[in-house]
């Protein structure tokens, strides 16, 4: 019954938020795994063995909680799925269909494979550990136990050779624990989706739509966290300006002129750091952040960003067009000056680059 309710409340769930398809996975192993608790108890009042398809329909119930999991992150997408996982569960009906023919406990080898599902559960949400740390790990801990209780039921049935009344106390205590687990798992799993969800919203709201880099606003946002936490360090700030862009736009149109801020984008996440963070500040305007970057170090990449676009052609609607950027740089030494500080100075700088001939890095004056 418990199963029962909460597959309800995932049903709920998947229509209330558009219909992830997350939810109707998990929905549908409580439903598996209440299908083969029913299975498991008829056979008993029928008089004819079901065990091999009731214990398939629980261990299928486990595969789907990991699909579920698989979906919400879209983790390798279904190709993981159909190559990675259904192979583990299409192994696992082989064996429990054997298992009765080589004499092991049906229910000792399907609560080992579901153990098993769990424990991939669990490494799945691992790759997620980063996204939000807290209900990952309450999810993983649950997974985890999990895993640890179907082992032990398992263990207890292919390793025990006593009466089935006297494994009646292990059923209980696993039957008891899964029953806590499935209410604590159904209530972590929304949590974790509204978090992720919430996660993706602001990154779409931080992220401008044409070239894929940071906004004006999410990258001041990101900004002045680093410089906090990166304080005392030298940083350096580049402002970057596409030479020339309106004529670009005017002779080849905007269309053109879009193409061309996107793969400018492009070239200058490829020719910073990782850890660098890159935005767009303005029309053909952009912004680079590099912690931990003595002015020297800046000034190769800087440079090496320079020679890197205005050697490449770039992609107009029908053309291909040369383009050129300016760069201004400011060097911060110490934690006295803020982000408008490094940022106005990195503009002088800039305007500095351009009436000297554009195609050009300069840096702010250290007096400045």
């Amino acid at each position: 019954m418990i199963n029962l309710m909460v597959s309800g409340y995932l049903v709920a769930i998947y229509f209330y938020h558009e219909r992830e398809q997350a939810f109707l996975s998990w929905a549908l192993a409580c439903g598996c795994f209440v299908v083969g608790s029913l299975i498991l108890l008829v056979q008993y009042w029928l008089a004819m063995s079901l065990s091999i398809p009731g214990y398939m329909l629980l261990v299928f119930s486990s595969c789907l909680l990991l699909r579920g999991v698989v979906q919400l992150f879209q983790d390798d997408n279904t190709r993981m799925w159909g190559a990675g996982y259904m192979p583990v569960f299409a192994l696992t009906a082989l064996i429990l269909a054997m298992a009765p023919v080589a004499g092991i406990s049906t229910g000792g080898v399907a609560s080992l494979m579901m153990a098993l599902f769990f424990v991939l559960t669990e490494r799945a949400l691992a790759r997620q550990q980063d996204s939000f740390i807290v209900v990952v790990v309450l999810l993983r801990v649950l997974m985890f136990v999990h895993a640890l209780i179907m082992t032990v039921q398992g263990l207890s049935y292919l390793l025990t050779f006593e009466t089935a009344s006297a494994l009646s106390g292990v059923g209980q205590w696993s039957l008891f624990s899964h029953l806590l687990l499935t209410v604590a798992t159904a209530l972590t799993l929304p949590m974790m989706h509204a978090i992720r969800e919430k996660q993706e919203w602001h990154k779409r709201a931080n992220t401008d739509v044409l070239t894929a880099t940071l906004t004006r606003r999410g990258f001041f946002d990101l900004a002045a966290q680093k410089l906090a936490l990166h304080g005392a360090e030298p940083c350096t700030f580049l402002m970057i300006d596409i030479d020339h862009f309106k004529p670009i736009n005017d002779q080849y149109g905007h269309a053109t002129g879009d193409l061309v801020l996107q793969q400018v984008a492009q070239r200058i996440q490829a020719g910073v750091r990782k850890d660098d963070l890159l935005g767009r500040l303005g029309g053909e305007e952009f912004g680079v952040l590099m912690t931990e970057t003595t002015e020297q170090e800046a000034n190769v990449i800087a440079n090496r960003l320079l020679g890197q676009i205005s050697a490449s052609e770039f992609m107009g609607e029908t053309q291909q067009i040369s383009v050129t950027v300016s760069i201004g740089a400011m060097t911060q030494v110490s934690s006295k000056h803020d982000l408008e500080h490094l940022l106005r100075q990195a503009d002088k700088a800039l305007y500095q680059a351009k009436e000297r001939g554009r195609n050009m890095l300069k840096f702010a004056d250290k007096t400045a």
